[in-house]
């Protein structure tokens, strides 16, 4: 996700990612 700002679920909640983290 280059350039985006992406949100996903973990096994502690919410996270975020930003910038290229490749996925």
């Amino acid at each position: 996700m280059k350039g985006k700002v992406k949100m996903f679920n973990t096994a502690r909640g919410f996270g975020f990612i930003t910038g290229d983290d490749g996925k």
